[in-house]
């Protein structure tokens, strides 16, 4: 019995759809959050955050490294999979 038999490659590819809907919705949540934060600040305040914006975009994605790099895993483990089924 292979997976492609008992339907485990639907399995598979159905967490990956989940794992990424999940990542998106919470990316977009943390975005709009932040706005929400952004529009209270003082005006003088939202001129300095402007400029410290490239600063923050590096600290979002140091924050957030550990779940790209899950997200990566998980698509290469889908592409071998299905490879591995393919080819079997």
């Amino acid at each position: 019995m292979s997976f492609a038999d008992i339907g485990l490659l639907t399995i598979y590819q159905t967490l990956l759809l989940c794992v990424a809907i999940t990542a998106f919705a919470a990316g977009l949540y943390r975005v709009r959050k932040w706005a929400a934060r952004y529009r209270q600040l003082p005006r003088s305040w939202q001129l300095a955050a402007k400029k410290g914006f490239y600063s923050a975009t590096r600290r979002f994605v140091r924050e957030e490294w550990a779940r790209l790099v899950l997200l990566i895993v998980l698509l290469l483990l889908l592409a071998s999979l299905t490879i591995a089924i393919r080819y079997t």
